[in-house]
């Protein structure tokens, strides 16, 4: 079987849903200066690549993270 990650990159010009507020990754420690990399990053849960809940339109349902893995996997096929 062959695996597709169909994810994108995030960064600061994403293509974002009508209204939706960018994203925000700031640099907020150094190597430099503090011996380590880390960015603060900023964004909704409907930013890039993604999966929509039940719950983000049902109430009283299902998270993500209640679906067994073998829900996320499947044939397709891809067009260029």
């Amino acid at each position: 079987m062959h695996f597709l990650d169909l994810s994108h990159p995030l960064h600061n010009h994403i293509s974002l849903f009508p209204g939706a507020p960018k994203p925000n990754f700031d640099i907020i420690h150094t190597i430099p200066k503090h011996g380590f990399t880390e960015r603060k990053i900023q964004m909704t849960s409907h930013m890039n690549t993604h999966i929509d809940a039940p719950i983000h339109i049902l109430k009283d349902t299902k998270t993500l993270d209640l679906f067994p893995i073998e829900k996320f996997v499947g044939s397709a096929t891809v067009l260029d």
